[in-house]
């Protein structure tokens, strides 16, 4: 019987790891995909924006990724649109 390994050294093992690549065709675009929706785009109109730049992407997609990817607005976008409404 072999003693389980000890958790410390799991960790540091864990950490020393490379991150995993991204499987989400969506992630090249996280930027342009939050533009618009920090514009108020619906996931229609950005499926559609995506598919006339050459991505065709079902819109099932998009919603999802956005509900896994949720828009945080950063402290500059949260004051500015606060002044301007």
């Amino acid at each position: 019987m072999t003693t389980p390994p000890d958790p410390q050294t799991m960790l540091a093992a864990a950490k020393a790891m490379p991150p995993s690549p991204s499987r989400s065709r969506l992630a090249p675009y996280a930027d342009a995909i939050r533009e618009l929706q920090a514009r108020g785009y619906s996931t229609v109109k950005i499926t559609q924006f995506l598919a006339k730049h050459g991505l065709k992407i079902r819109q099932s997609s998009v919603w999802r990724w956005l509900k896994r990817h949720p828009f945080k607005p950063t402290v500059t976008e949260a004051v500015s649109k606060s002044i301007t409404n």
